[in-house]
């Protein structure tokens, strides 16, 4: 399984990011190797929060396009799937900032790693600051 940060789901959607076809035809591929793609909630609020923001995007998507963007990506069950927490997450979650001794900005990455290690799944982001995370396998889509 390939867990999907917020970052890939944002270049995915994004037409006009210079990474759009690059990981468009990445995610492709590895459809087409079998593989299933992870979404943690963080990822799916910080994809809606980002891409409605004209602050951060030149062209965001409406509220709609936002949405109807993630229900697309949901009627594919057999290749997306919902990452829940779960009850045990805490844990996990609590070390991963432990053992990078900060939180603040890696809060929520420390939450997205500690949801792909407990699905047993690889990473696949933009964000360097993942790799300050101890067990994380992560991919950066090209």
């Amino acid at each position: 399984m390939i867990v999907l940060d917020t970052n890939v789901l944002i270049y995915a959607a994004d037409e006009h990011s210079q990474r759009y076809g690059k990981v468009r035809a990445w995610m492709q591929r590895a459809l087409d190797d079998g593989e299933i793609f992870g979404v943690p909630w963080a990822s799916l609020l910080g994809f809606v929060r980002i891409t409605t923001l004209p602050s951060i995007l030149a062209k965001p998507l409406s509220v709609e396009q936002a949405l109807a963007y993630v229900e697309q990506l949901l009627g594919s069950p057999q290749s997306f799937v919902i990452l829940d927490s779960g009850s045990q997450h805490y844990p996990g979650f609590a070390r991963l900032l432990r053992s990078a001794g900060i939180a603040g900005n890696l809060t929520n990455d420390a939450h997205i790693a500690s949801v792909a290690l407990a699905n047993g799944g690889r990473l696949a982001t933009f964000d360097r600051d993942f790799s300050r995370f101890d067990g994380i396998q992560i991919i950066i889509p090209d």
